[in-house]
């Protein structure tokens, strides 16, 4: 696996994803909601990476449609299910891709587009 896949993980799993949640918890941001993506929910891990209307349609192209997927409420063990399921490969890339495609939208206004499904599959064919 990539070390910036590797590193993104790391961060989750000791809770220092800089979401907004976290940076207004520790007064940097002044605000929690996801801005310039869906303006409606706090932006924590899960929200971001997977909940946001800006995230679901990654996930979707890339066939994690079952519901179960999107009924974690714990970060740590939906992390845990998705690295070691059969879909490892494809599951990292789409977290690596879906937080890049988040920073880049709050960034430089790049929208979603077509061509991140093709990026995650050419990582995907890349790990294997």
């Amino acid at each position: 696996m990539p070390k910036k896949i590797k590193f993104l993980l790391w961060l989750t799993f000791h809770d220092l994803v800089p979401t907004l949640s976290l940076l207004n918890h520790r007064n940097i941001s002044h605000s929690a909601v996801c801005n310039n993506r869906c303006d409606f929910h706090n932006e924590t891990f899960l929200h971001c990476l997977r909940d946001c209307t800006h995230s679901k349609p990654l996930w979707h192209q890339t066939d994690f449609t079952h519901l179960d997927f999107f009924s974690n409420e714990d970060a740590i063990n939906w992390i845990k299910n998705g690295v070691m399921g059969f879909c490892s490969f494809s599951f990292a890339s789409t977290i690596w891709w879906t937080w890049r495609n988040k920073n880049m939208m709050r960034l430089s206004n790049e929208n979603l587009s077509n061509a991140q499904s093709f990026n995650i599959q050419g990582m995907i064919d890349a790990l294997k």
